[in-house]
């Protein structure tokens, strides 16, 4: 019986397992668990960063601008209210645009967006830009004052539109700003040719760190003022050629009546060319400022030391100059100018300036302690006898006047060799030329006892 089931048994397993064979031929799906696919946190070799902070998300923004990007993706950990850390986050978008220099500088719009992935979160910001990205990529940083003027004379020279920079130094303000153009257009009339109006605007408006756009307005394009700045720097060179080789008052004569010659001067301005060193030189109007910058473009041709000085004069703003002449320094106001030494030397000192009622900042300006000294004409020596009294040289008993030599040198009676008589005069007298005709006896020249004037080479006049 066992022999009999043994065999049947074992023919239906094998009649199972080709049926089953058949039922497991095809694809085969695998389910791994949840806890096999996902980790708590993501794969962090991706090129995504992962941010953790306000703070970190605030410093990827920041270098977003930095780079000029667009657009950029983010990873933070998934939170329990993606809506409410969505706008969380916005908040952080917004502080970045507005309180940081660049974002106020150049942000237009800026926003960002979460996407869940299970145990994290995609972050999407998105950055629409109002600046060109060479205007973000030319920012430089001013750390002293004497960098900002360099950089301020480079645009101003240049005829820029604007000047944009960063700093965080609290002297650089829109009322410094706007004296050191005016300062840098005084002190280079010839080259800056106009003073510009100017407009500050601060990105973010607080102390700090910031950025600074100066925006330069000129009443004429580039080109225009290139053409200006060719005609004064020829009409420039006409007048110093016309100084020669003569010593420095001389020269700041030269330059001031020159420069005065044919000119109007204006009690106001009536447009900016007239309040200009280009309306004194070229159009031959102006006002005293215009005389002073001029007579400034004028000196610095010649590389001559010299200053437009802003003050009061009877107390009204007047504008003159401070000049170097023989290694001193003079005030000089070419717009009240006297341009003959007959009327007084050009060049005055601050004493005498002051008593002129002029005032300015002395602190600006070098001192001036005195006025140009001009060369003293040679005292006229008087005739012998208008110098001595007249008891000490009688005439003679004859009647004619006694010959007193005076010398060239002192103004004193020469020695004769001998003594003159008292009562006769010798024919031939120790004076070079003796006279051609003697007067006749008793009879005087001009009634009061001198010689005539044509009588001896020794009393003439030097």
């Amino acid at each position: 019986m066992k022999r009999v089931l043994l065999p049947i048994l074992c023919l239906l397993l094998l009649l199972t397992a080709s049926g089953c064979g058949s039922i497991l031929e095809g694809e085969v799906t695998v389910i791994e668990p949840y806890a096999a696919r996902y980790d708590d946190k993501p794969d962090e070799s991706e090129d995504t960063v992962i941010l953790h902070s306000d703070e970190e998300f605030a410093q990827a923004v920041q270098k977003m601008l930095t780079q000029e990007q667009a657009d950029a993706v983010f990873r933070i950990p998934l939170p329990d209210d993606v809506a409410a850390r969505e706008e969380e986050l916005m908040d952080v978008c917004r502080s970045v645009a507005l309180d940081t220099p660049l974002g106020a500088y150049a942000v237009y719009y800026i926003s960002c967006r979460l996407t869940p992935i299970v145990s994290y979160c995609n972050l999407q910001v998105s950055v629409t830009y109002k600046r060109e990205a060479e205007d973000i990529s030319g920012l430089f940083t001013v750390s002293s004052l004497r960098y900002m003027d360099s950089r301020l004379q480079t645009s101003l020279s240049s005829f820029s539109d604007s000047l944009v920079f960063r700093t965080s130094l609290d002297e650089i303000t829109a009322d410094y700003l706007a004296d050191r153009v005016s300062y840098l257009f005084r002190r280079s009339p010839l080259e800056i040719v106009a003073e510009p109006g100017l407009e500050v605007v601060c990105y973010p408006n607080t102390a700090g760190e910031r950025i600074m756009e100066l925006k330069f307005d000129w009443p004429y394009n580039a080109s225009v003022l290139d053409d200006m700045r060719g005609r004064m720097i020829s009409r420039t060179d006409d007048i110093s050629g016309r100084t020669g080789n003569t010593d420095d008052y001389s020269v700041i004569q030269t330059l001031i009546a020159e420069q005065n010659s044919g000119a109007v001067i204006l009690k106001e301005a009536v447009s900016f060319l007239s309040d200009s060193a280009y309306g004194f030189l070229v159009n031959r109007s102006g006002t005293q400022r215009s005389a002073a910058l001029s007579l400034k473009a004028l000196c610095d041709r010649l590389n001559i030391g010299c200053y437009v000085v802003e003050g009061w004069h009877s107390g009204e703003t007047a504008w003159w100059n401070i000049v170097s002449c023989d290694g001193k320094w003079y005030h000089a106001d070419p717009a009240g100018a006297r341009v003959s030494p007959e009327d007084g030397s050009l060049l005055l000192s601050d004493d005498a300036m002051t008593a002129d009622q002029y005032f300015w900042d002395v602190d600006e300006y070098p001192a001036c302690p005195e006025g140009y000294p001009l060369p003293q004409e040679e005292p006229v020596t008087p005739p012998a006898a208008e110098t001595l009294p007249a008891a000490e040289n009688p005439p003679a008993e004859n009647g004619e006047p006694q010959e007193t030599p005076v010398s060239e040198d002192a103004g004193e009676p020469e020695e004769t060799e001998a003594e003159t008589p008292p009562e006769d005069v010798p024919e031939n007298t120790e004076n070079e030329t003796p006279p051609e005709e003697p007067p006749a006896d008793g009879e005087e020249e001009n009634g009061t006892g001198q010689e005539p004037s044509g009588e001896s080479e020794q009393e003439e006049t030097p």
